[in-house]
């Protein structure tokens, strides 16, 4: 594995405390209003140092919109998506300490 990269049994760890810690309650929070969540995944991108691991999370939500051709109206479904950078600070005892931003350039 090259230097700096995250190791995967650890990231999964960690990725498994923050989802089971953190997933449902970003899902309700950051819910694009009208909107059904259609996947979510979070990805390792990088160690910045060895209790620092850099993590990006996406969202993908549908909704429906109405379309008029002519005379007649039909549903399209729109894309929504967000893209979060989120810092995580791993203590001594495990526990991440978490730093979320939305990212703007995505």
């Amino acid at each position: 594995m090259s230097k700096g990269a995250p190791d995967r049994g650890r990231v999964r760890f960690i990725i498994g405390r923050f989802a089971s810690k953190h997933g449902a309650w970003a899902r309700r929070r950051h819910r694009a209003k009208g909107a059904v969540l259609g996947h979510e995944f979070i990805e390792p991108i990088r160690w910045q140092k060895p209790s620092v691991l850099l993590l990006e999370r996406h969202e993908y939500y549908e909704k429906l919109k109405p379309m008029v051709v002519g005379k007649q109206t039909f549903q399209t479904i729109g894309t929504l998506s967000r893209w979060y950078q989120i810092t995580a600070r791993i203590t001594a005892d495990g526990e991440p300490t978490l730093v979320w931003k939305l990212r703007k350039d995505g």
